[in-house]
């Protein structure tokens, strides 16, 4: 390898090493997201505090100005949870199958901000409406993504790790053809 080579190699990893903090620290502003789970509310007293998870419930929510809506479904431990929301109070709505009837509020209005990001505990109670079973459900994998900071972090530090090692093995060979 030249030392040209060898310098735009050393050039790169010092701007690759440059930029992983500033990434690092763009990922790290406010994480905010809303979860809860839905239980199921044994005695239908709105309060399902020992209640057994009910899988498959679509959770609706609307964000405050309504030009955005989604729907997930509570995953195999009850729990749901939207990550990334914005700023506002939220409509988030249980829509159980027929066979199931809300029990506590049906609709909640979690606020999000810059010092209150995470709504959590926004649960619903429910209970059998009839002893009716209704057919299988998709049901999606349990909610709660993790910040994007670790792949970012081990992708920038596997490129110096890649380019540690080009440049190693460069100034191996530079170093056979000098003593050859």
């Amino acid at each position: 390898m030249t030392k040209k080579g060898l310098f735009i190699l050393l050039l790169v990893g010092l701007v690759l090493s440059l930029a992983a903090p500033m990434i690092q620290a763009q990922s790290q502003e406010p994480f905010r997201s809303i979860r809860g789970s839905v239980r199921e509310d044994t005695d239908g007293d709105g309060k399902c505090d020992t209640g057994a998870a009910v899988v498959g419930v679509p959770i609706e929510f609307i964000s405050n100005d309504g030009q955005w809506t989604h729907v997930l479904y509570t995953g195999d431990d009850g729990s749901y949870g939207l990550v990334s929301v914005g700023l506002g109070t939220w409509t988030v709505t249980a829509k159980p199958p027929a066979e199931w009837v809300v029990t506590s509020a049906k609709v909640l209005k979690p606020f999000i901000s810059d010092t209150a990001p995470v709504a959590l505990n926004v649960n619903f109670c429910v209970r059998k409406a009839a002893a009716v079973a209704q057919p299988g459900t998709t049901v999606l994998p349990q909610s709660g993504a993790a910040l994007p900071t670790p792949l970012v972090v081990g992708l920038v530090g596997g490129v110096m790790f890649l380019l540690t090692g080009v440049m190693l093995e460069g100034r191996r060979r530079w170093s056979i053809r000098i003593y050859d």
